[in-house]
C-alpha cells in the first residue's frame, strides 16, 4: 500500500483500490496500514511518499507483519498524554519501520511494547521535546520484548533518552 500527497490532500491506495483520500495524514497513513491482508502470516509494506502533521496525542499503529517506510517527514505538533507516538506498536510481531524522518514534540518518536522481532532501519528524530524510541514490556511484564534490530538512529533534542528499552531480551545495535 503507499501513501501520496498532491498539496494538502493524502491519498491512500492499495493495489488499485483507494482506501482514503482527504486531508489527515495520520488517517491516511493509518488506513493504508489497515488495507493490508488481515490475519497475514508474512510481511506486507506501506511506503509513505509524503510528509505531514500528527498530533501529540495521536497514533500510527502498526499491527504484525508491518514494514513502514516514511519518505518524508512526520511532524508532530500540540500536545498529549500516554504512550502516543506518531509511530506505535502493542503486541505485534514481525514488523519493520525501514526510514523514518520525526520532527516537532512527540511524547515519544515510537513507541513499542511488547513486541517481537522488530527492525528499525533509518530512523532521524529533531525534535524539541519528549522521547526518541522507547520499547518495553510494561503492557505484560511477565513477557519480554524479544529480538529487536536497531540499524541507524540520529535523535537530539529530547528532554529525556534517544533511545530506551526496559525488559527486552535480543537486542542488536548497527
Amino acid at each position: 500500500a503507499e501513501v501520496t500527497q498532491s498539496g494538502g490532500t493524502y491519498t491512500a491506495r492499495n493495489g488499485g483500490s483507494t482506501v482514503y483520500n482527504g486531508s489527515d495524514f495520520r488517517a491516511a497513513v493509518q488506513a493504508a496500514i489497515n488495507s493490508l491482508t488481515p490475519g497475514r502470516t508474512y510481511k506486507q509494506r506501506v511506503v509513505v511518499r509524503a510528509s505531514g502533521s500528527i498530533s501529540a496525542g495521536s497514533r500510527i499503529s502498526l499491527a504484525s507483519y508491518t514494514a513502514l517506510a516514511v519518505c518524508g517527514t512526520i511532524n508532530v505538533t500540540g500536545t498529549g498524554s500516554g504512550d502516543q507516538a506518531p509511530v506505535y506498536a502493542r503486541g505485534a510481531r514481525d514488523i519493520e519501520v525501514e526510514h523514518l524522518t520525526v520532527t516537532g514534540s512527540p511524547l515519544y518518536g515510537i513507541f513499542m511494547r511488547n513486541v517481537e522481532n522488530v527492525v528499525l532501519g533509518q530512523i532521524d528524530m529533531r525534535l524539541s521535546s519528549g522521547l526518541g524510541i522507547r520499547i518495553d514490556n510494561h503492557g505484560d511484564r511477565s513477557v519480554r520484548s524479544r529480538n529487536i534490530r536497531i540499524d541507524n538512529v540520529y535523535v537530539q533534542g529530547t528532554s529525556s533518552h534517544g533511545v530506551e528499552t526496559y525488559g527486552v531480551d535480543g537486542l542488536t545495535i548497527g
